[in-house]
């Protein structure tokens, strides 16, 4: 391992000392053939391609085929001129070179005198891709600045390339995840994005700087991007999704920037087809409130002329939003504030769906053993805490009505967004044969984050986040001929994304609570308390949080042009360590899931008509927890390194023929701890084994992966001028999994103690429990240390809060064994190999007219040993017995516990390679590129994903990233990102009047203000519903493990989606219920826990959405300044869009298929801009 470091700091060492600065390195390819009139090809023909910004030129001869290649070119506008002696000299007109082209430009000479030079046609620079074989899509400079973006984040616009699909996790939130799409059915994780040709992903293990990037830099600040989906070159990889490549923009001879301000406001906006709630001051629904600023601008020029360039850029963003948001809180009854609950004396509980004029729900004080069968509870039982009357109090009032029992609370609280961010870049050309670049860039974001239950006893949110990215990068590019050049790059990047408690700062609902830490860090007014059927009281239990990467990441590439062959050979290496605090509760967490109070006969089951809801409030009044929970706090370093040698050959075989074939070698080790805080389950002896200084593998106690090898192979043919066939197969790993703390072999005993205990009082009924009833604490036994031999000892009520020493490491072997069973461990097997995914393709591109062209693919991806998380311990069903089968349950096992494999563990959840992806698909686009002032892009792609899991934290409409042990092939089915048709059309179009256009040349100046320089830009999306998975809640003898999501059985031959007709308004229309047929599903029985509906059962509503943007441009004094005026519609019919609805058929007919207004896309909002130009 330090050897391959060694040698790699030695190579760059190398590449860096022919000077002292820095270079600049594009990875562009400029290429072609020489021909005279009959086709002959031109050997020893001199070619020249000159940079139209800087006019930098640089000079190659044509080989013996008449063959000439110019590598490593910035993007730009380029000429190539051709001279030979007995021809004419030959330039053709401009073209553009992309990221990461190989732009084929041909030129015909004809028979002449040297001293005149021809231009030739604009066709010498091919549309067609016909010297490589990935597949992919540029997004242009003109694209990027002119296009309509809600929120100005660049990388929504991969969306405009076939096979891309937008992920529910960028949305109108404030924990939208930048950069977020799902590309030919792969997980959102699976993207590389690289800026300036270096790594610029986010390796937070939670994201919790919400983007897969790094540095999200400004579209300003892009010259553009491309996006390459399929096959690309050896030089790529680490992951098996796309490859996003950015360049920030250089400066040039002439100096150029830009001043901007976007502006909406709630003025602008349409409300959506939900009802707001009311404003306590009019009475009358509020409007949500949208303010937003997006301001900055950017400059750039010659500090010394066709020598040193610097270009700059700054983007402020300012939002308040007010968005409605919808909670389940106790009703005026329930909470004992209405006339009828004061009337009676106590807290009253009776059932009814839109009203509570029901019957009395009969009640059992658990602790006591008191019945109150006329479901009310005594304002002065002595049984009723203290603690839970401060909760109460601190609520606010239901106020919705008609909602009794759930979304009975809406509120638009505030929410806040504070961000900048900006780049400073510098280019310098040493010589002709050497250059260099240095750029820093860096980002602040600071974002307050509202719960949905305002005040002291709520703040389940993010609360405070504060994100801050940087990274400083450079490269240096020598030529030594235009057959031999080295490149060597570095980039240093770090980021520190975090959150903190909502309430920290408010007043503590905790008085008298004993055990709970005081570290200022964690401390917040109201722990967990989570009562089912109800929106948690108290704070976030993930919080406080955060990921702190430092990647070190030098690269080196040496190309070698030989006869008819590119040679690519390079090395990566990435240095990756990782402060962490993502172990929680950390502040202890409270669960009413128990229903102990229940007192009607059999199981407390009508959850959404007051009965459960009734049962479990009564648990949080009497403090009757069915588990409580905490976690020490602690910070762990981990640290990896990634190797990636690779080599890539690109071979002309004929001026038809290319072949792309390459080699990539990757050697990740796995995560290790700096002090050695990790430990792994141990299959062999069921014990926790712990990390040791020594080995990497006495260290990370998993063995490095040491077979990862991944071929790439591909070709171009061109059948005719305007006919290309393409094609390509490549395997690339997926090296990186973002599985929150699930996949942390630091998050397990001893170092971190997350203790669960779980408990069931003295008089609940028996079908409500499934661990043996005790009795309650007294003051001794509550104020005694934790004894992890005897975890359970009584009953411990909620304002007896947490035993001293519950979080304490333990000591001994003996102590360690013992927290095993109330302490959830994580396992990774030591020989865990790398997830992978075959990626191929079959493309036709075919040239219509001389800026048009259609493309046409099917492309493939398998994948096989991609990671997923399961319980090792699963429990085994319920056998069939005599006395627990469909009819008789008397003798069913609740006991989740004594039917585990591994008796003497909890949840053992384990990171395995047994996850797959099956896609298919047909992609095609149709593209006209900018002439006549059009712009035209149409992809559309029909395809099929299928898997068996989705990614951890990007789990959509009630997916999960765990699998049934038990049945792991149960769980193949449609991906959560599969999303069968979709179509996007982007247009840029310079409306044909005013100056340089089509029309009105020389109209009059006042006419040209008027009528001239406008511009019309659109996207235009429609998609395939999203799929939804269906789940029910299982009671203790249905369930095998706490991580995995149970499906119901599936009635064939009903329909799964209720028609338009039949969904009903709800909740004063601040929710659309009825949206799924509860009558299409069913519970299975306790020996058949997992029902017979497949994974991601349901698709709901199609998606359509147009997006428009209007420009004017005006002409300012002097000549080269403009200002612009933009007007930008997103949804600009106001089409309704829902997301998803609920999907447990837990919740009874009115929690079963709700749409709620936090959960549908934005109605239609405007944007207002002005942009100077100069």
């Amino acid at each position: 391992m330090r050897r391959i470091a060694t040698l790699a700091m030695f190579l760059i060492f190398l590449a860096c000392a022919p000077i002292s600065a820095l270079a600049q390195f594009e990875t562009a390819s400029v290429l072609g053939y020489i021909r005279d009139a009959s086709g002959a090809v031109i050997p020893n023909a001199t070619v020249t391609l000159t940079n139209q910004e800087t006019k930098a030129q640089v000079v190659s001869k044509t080989n013996d085929q008449g063959a000439f290649q110019f590598t490593d070119v910035k993007i730009g506008q380029y000429q190539v001129a051709a001279e030979a002696t007995g021809f004419d000299s030959a330039a053709t007109q401009n073209f553009t070179v992309a990221v990461n082209a190989r732009q084929r430009v041909d030129v015909t000479m004809k028979a002449g005198s040297s001293t005149e030079t021809v231009t030739v046609d604009a066709n010498a620079a091919s549309l067609l891709e016909t010297d490589n074989s990935e597949r992919g899509q540029v997004i242009g400079t003109r694209e990027v600045e002119n296009l309509p973006l809600n929120g100005r984040a660049y990388a929504d616009l991969a969306a405009l390339v076939p096979g891309v699909r937008r992920n529910v996790l960028e949305n109108s939130t404030d924990s939208s995840r930048d950069a977020s799409f799902n590309v030919n059915g792969q997980r959102s994780e699976f993207n590389n994005f690289l800026l300036d040709g270096l790594d610029n992903n986010a390796y937070g293990t939670s994201n919790q700087g919400f983007s897969n990037q790094a540095i999200p830099p400004s579209p300003d600040a892009i010259s553009e991007f491309k996006v390459e989906t399929d096959n690309y070159s050896a030089e790529f990889g680490r992951s098996a999704g796309a490859v996003v490549n950015v360049s920030i923009r250089s400066g040039t001879n002439k100096f150029h920037g830009k001043a901007y301000d976007y502006i909406r406001n709630t003025v602008f906006n349409a409300i959506g087809p939900f009802t707001p709630p009311n404003n306590a001051l009019t009475g009358k629904p509020q409007k949500p409130i949208l303010i937003r600023n997006q301001f900055g601008g950017t400059f750039g020029g010659p500090i010394l002329k066709d020598k040193l360039f610097v270009f700059g850029d700054y983007e402020g963003a300012r939002l308040i939003l007010r968005q409605i948001t919808s909670a389940t809180i106790p009703t005026s009854n329930q909470a004992g504030t209405s006339a009828l609950a004061i009337a009676n004396g106590g807290y009253t509980f009776l059932s009814g769906t839109s009203t509570e004029n029901g019957a009395a729900v009969p009640l059992v004080n658990p602790l006591t053993g008191t019945t109150y069968t006329n479901g009310v509870v005594p304002f002065n039982d002595p049984s009723v805490s203290a603690f839970a009357k401060g909760i109460l109090a601190a609520l606010p009032a239901a106020n919705v009505p008609g909602a009794p029992i759930t979304n009975n609370y809406a509120s638009l609280p505030l929410d806040g967004l504070h961000d900048d961010k900006g780049d400073i870049r510098m280019d310098y050309t040493a010589s002709q044969k050497t250059t260099a670049f240095f750029r820093y860039s860096e980002h602040k974001g600071i974002i307050q984050a509202p719960p949905a239950i305002p005040g002291a006893a709520g703040g389940n949110s993010n609360g405070n986040v504060q994100i801050f990215n940087q990274q400083y990068a450079g490269g240096v590019t020598h030529v030594f001929n235009q057959n031999s050049i080295l490149d060597a790059r570095f980039a240093y990047t770090h980021t520190d994304g975090g959150k903190s408690p909502f309430g920290a700062s408010l007043p503590s609902l905790e008085n008298g609570i004993s055990g709970l830490p005081t570290d200022p860090r964690v401390v917040r007014s109201l722990n967990v308390q989570s009562v089912n059927g109800y929106t948690q009281f108290g704070n976030q239990g993930s919080n406080p949080q955060f990921q702190n990467p430092t990647v070190y990441n030098p690269k080196v590439n040496y190309t070698w042009i030989r006869g008819r062959s590119t040679y690519k050979f390079g090395y990566e290496y990435q240095a990756i360590n990782t402060e962490i605090d993502d172990f929680n509760p950390v502040y202890g967490q409270d669960t009413y899931n128990g229903y102990y109070s229940y007192g009607g006969a059999g199981k407390a089951n009508a959850q959404n008509t007051g009965t459960k809801e009734a049962a479990a409030f009564a648990d949080f009044l009497f403090g009757a927890r069915d588990t409580y929970q905490l976690n020490n706090f602690l910070v762990v370093h981990l640290n990896q390194r990634m190797n990636f040698p690779y080599f890539q050959d690109d071979i002309r075989v004929s001026s038809k023929l290319t072949i792309n074939a390459g080699l990539r070698y990757e050697l990740v080790t796995p995560q290790w701890e700096s002090n050695n805080l990790l430990s792994n389950f141990d299959p062999t002896t069921n014990s926790l084994l712990l990390a040791k200084s020594g080995s990497l593998y006495d260290r990370a106690l998993v063995n490095m992966p040491k077979l990862d090898f991944a071929p790439r192979f591909g070709f171009s043919y061109s059948v005719d001028p305007k006919t290309v066939i393409r094609a390509g197969y490549g395997i690339n790993y997926a090296q990186f999994n973002r599985e929150g703390g699930e996949n942390l072999l630091v998050y397990n005993l001893p170092n971190i103690v997350n203790t669960n205990i779980v408990q069931t009082p003295q008089f609940a009924l028996s079908p409500q429990y499934e661990t043996a009833p005790l009795t309650p604490c007294t003051a001794g036994q509550a104020s005694a240390a934790y004894d992890p031999g005897n975890p359970t000892p009584c009953f411990r009520t909620s304002s007896q809060g947490y035993p001293t020493g519950l979080t304490g490491v333990p000591a001994t072997a003996a102590q360690l064994a013992a927290r095993n069973l109330n302490t959830q461990a994580r396992y990774i097997p030591k020989n865990l190999p790398t997830g992978y995914v075959q990626s191929f393709h079959l493309t036709v591109q075919r040239q219509l007219g001389p800026s048009t062209s259609l493309e046409a693919s099917y492309v493939g991806e398998h994948g096989v040993k991609l990671q997923v998380l399961a319980d090792l311990n699963q429990a085994a069903a319920n056998p069939v017995t005599a006395t627990c089968n469909a009819t008789v349950t008397t003798g069913c096992v609740a006991s989740l516990q004594a039917r585990r494999p591994i008796p003497t563990f909890t949840t053992i959840e384990e990171s395995i390679p047994a996850g797959f992806l099956s896609y298919n698909a047909l992609q095609a686009k149709l593209e006209h590129r900018a002439s006549h002032g059009l712009y035209l892009l149409d992809s559309f792609t029909y395809s099929r994903a299928i898997d068996n899991a989705a990614g951890h934290l990007d789990t959509p409409f009630g997916d999960n990233s765990r699998v049934n042990l038990a049945n792991i092939q149960g769980d193949r089915g449609v991906s959560a990102y599969n999303q069968p048709l979709n179509n996007i059309l982007s247009i840029v179009y310079d409306l044909p009047y005013g100056k340089g256009r089509m029309f009105g040349q020389k109209a009059p100046y006042a006419l040209q203000q008027i009528l001239g320089g406008w511009q019309l830009t659109a996207i235009n999306s429609t998609s395939s519903g999203l799929p939804v998975n269906i789940s029910y809640s299982p009671s203790s003898a249905q369930q095998v493990t706490g991580i995995v999501t149970q499906r119901p059985n599936q009635v064939p031959g009903m329909r799964l989606v209720n028609p338009k007709s039949q969904r009903v308004r709800a909740s004063n229309n601040t929710v659309l219920a009825n949206t799924l047929n509860l009558a299409a599903f069913s519970v299975p029985d306790f020996n058949h826990p997992y029902g017979n509906a497949q994974r991601n059962s349901v698709r709901f509503d199609s998606f359509y959405q147009t997006d428009i943007g209007l420009h004017k441009s005006f002409a300012l004094y002097p000549e080269g300044l403009t200002f612009d005026f933009r007007a930008e519609a997103f949804n600009v019919f106001n089409q309704t869009n829902y997301s998803a609805p609920t999907s447990n058929i837990s919740s009874g007919a009115s929690g079963f298929g709700v749409v709620a207004a936090a959960s549908s896309f934005p109605a239609r909002i405007l944007q207002l801009a002005g942009k100077i130009n100069f």
